[in-house]
């Protein structure tokens, strides 16, 4: 095996950034009211 970490040494080698960025929520009703993107949009392409 490449690495013999275990689960808890390796969390700990994680930055505390990433931890909270992973555990900011979303907030589902917000992003509902967002205008839906049409395919073209999603592709690059802004008129």
């Amino acid at each position: 095996m490449l690495h013999d970490f275990d689960d808890n040494e390796f969390i700990a080698l994680i930055p505390p950034e990433i931890e909270e960025e992973v555990e900011q929520q979303i907030n589902l009703a917000a992003e509902r009211q967002n205008p839906i993107i049409r395919w073209d949009e999603f592709a690059g392409y802004y008129s």
